[in-house]
């Protein structure tokens, strides 16, 4: 169950500001020790009206910041005659701080030597601005600045409620100067407020009071869920109203009355919540803007051995489970109060803590806190779902592969030209290979004929050498008788050279045979 606060100070009279303007009240520049996270800045709204700051900036001379909501999914809303905080760690200012009725997270690093802040509405003009020094006060004490009679001077830490101005002490030499026009010095050297400003400052603890409405945002709500609402007065402690003086505005035609109630909407949508307080002095407002969301829940997973059932959430926000049902069978398990499930996150329920048992045969339900179903789960139906999921990322991958083939066929289309090229150029590199094979043969069979005919005059010129050609023209007169005597030796001489002329004409006639091929295979490659 979600509980929503709403904080409200009462007011018996407005302070003399601008109307229509959110202001600065308060600076916490340089707190004592660390000033990381520790610092903060009290805004104010003087007009009559509910202002939405999260179009917003806050700005540091030209850097600026957005505002944006204590918890998210929430909003930044300022009512009416209001206070809000400022910080840059929600975590480290609830350390040092109790005002929570209006938190406001940004970011910045206020300067511990002065520097100059502006607060610029939606349309970028500038709200507030003021330009504060150390030698204001507030320098590394638990002092703060404040707005005191429309002056920034050294204050009481008084976050969320009225201005109260305070002597500086001795401590903080730099803001000696400054002050001693509004104080006397004593011996000792402290420092006594005059008379005037005290009268001034019982003037306005007697008078002003001022309104501030926060309200303690725990996320998004869920529909048909109960939501406890509060209203927590301060300034009023004396004075006891009556429930009909309290009157809450649903935002969706609806009205309840008094301090606090259980409340819950059927339906999703945004919701602005109006609550009026009727005072014997004046008539005070206060809203809470309602974001009522429409469940993302499921039960992704239950085990049958085990018994745990798990919950999961697929939307964006965080989500309260508060009164939600684990039903199976007759048997059901309610979720606790202030049971929280994270963004996208889920949740597992043990046996130990539902005390339930599942069975394959049996549908487990997750209902809304009025027993009304939200979600089945069914074994065989889960079953089956997953078996169409597989079969989905099946197809999913069999159409990823024909996506890759037809981008790898493509590719191949692109780059074939240059494959053909590439083989062509190949192709001929073979062919001038086989020519210069042949070539090189043409070539040795060059060098074979010249060695023939060589060997050819070497044999003459053997002949020569051993007397032959001189015995013919000697014995010229005496042929016959010649023929007889060499008759064996011109046979062998004789067979020797129609040998040697036969291989000669052979050889010829097969390189005037290669000649033609060799003609012919330039012809074929031009």
């Amino acid at each position: 169950m979600r509980k929503i606060f709403l904080s409200l100070t009462f007011v018996l009279f407005t302070p003399s500001l601008v109307l229509g303007q959110v202001i600065f009240s308060e600076i916490m520049y340089n707190p004592e020790g660390s000033d990381t996270g520790y610092e903060w800045i009290e805004i104010y709204n003087t007009s009559g009206q509910n202002i939405d700051l999260s179009d917003w900036r806050f700005c540091e001379n030209t850097k600026c910041h957005l505002l944006k909501p204590e918890i998210q999914g929430g909003n930044v809303l300022i009512a009416p005659n209001s206070f809000a905080a400022i910080t840059s760690s929600i975590e480290k200012y609830y350390e040092v701080s109790t005002f929570s009725d209006n938190v406001i997270k940004s970011s910045f690093s206020l300067s511990n030597k002065g520097e100059k802040l502006i607060l610029k509405n939606q349309n970028g003009k500038i709200s507030d601005e003021v330009e504060y020094s150390k030698s204001m006060g507030g320098n590394g004490t638990s002092d703060t600045i404040s707005l005191v009679d429309n002056t920034w001077q050294n204050s009481q830490n008084t976050l969320g409620s009225e201005n109260i101005a305070k002597e500086i002490s001795n401590s903080s030499n730099d803001n000696e100067n400054q002050n001693s026009s509004d104080s006397t010095s004593s011996d000792n050297g402290s420092f006594e407020v005059d008379e005037t400003k005290e009268k001034k400052i019982e003037k306005r603890k007697s008078s002003k009071k001022s309104i501030k409405v926060g309200i303690d945002q725990t996320g998004i709500l869920l529909p048909k869920t109960e939501t406890r609402f509060d209203l927590y007065l301060s300034g009023l402690k004396k004075e006891n109203l009556e429930k009909n003086d309290i009157v809450w505005s649903m935002g969706n035609g609806d009205t309840m009355r008094g301090k606090s109630f259980h409340y819950q909407y059927d339906f999703p949508g945004e919701y602005i919540v109006n609550v009026e307080v009727l005072n014997k002095e004046k008539q005070i407002n206060g809203v809470i803007k309602i974001k009522v969301i429409e469940p993302k829940l499921e039960i992704s997973k239950v085990d049958y051995q085990n018994h745990f059932v798990e919950i999961k959430n697929n939307s964006e926000y965080i989500l309260d489970l508060s009164g939600w049902q684990i039903a199976s069978g007759k048997n059901k398990f309610s979720i606790p109060e202030k049971t929280y499930i994270n963004a996208f996150g889920k949740i597992i329920f043990p046996k130990k803590i539902t005390w339930l048992e599942f069975s394959k045969n049996q549908n487990v339900f997750l209902n809304y806190p009025d027993g009304k179903n939200f979600f089945r789960y069914n074994f065989y139906n889960q079953v089956k779902k997953e078996i169409l999921e597989k079969q989905k990322k099946i197809e999913e991958l069999k159409i990823e592969q024909k996506e890759k083939k037809k981008k790898s066929f493509q590719k191949a289309q692109i780059y074939k030209p240059y494959v053909q090229r590439t083989t062509q150029k190949e192709n001929f590199e073979n062919k001038n290979g086989d020519i210069e094979e042949k070539v090189t043969e043409n070539k040795n069979i060059k060098e074979e004929l010249e060695q023939d005919i060589q060997s050819i005059d070497n044999l003459i010129q053997d002949a020569e050498k051993n007397g032959y050609q001189k015995t013919v023209l000697e014995q010229n007169e005496n042929q016959g008788s010649f023929w007889k005597e060499n008759l064996f030796l011109i046979i062998f001489i004789s067979f020797q050279l129609i040998i040697i002329i036969i291989l000669f004409v052979y050889k010829i006639l097969n390189h005037k045979e290669n000649i033609e091929n060799q003609f012919e295979i330039e012809d074929f490659e031009e």
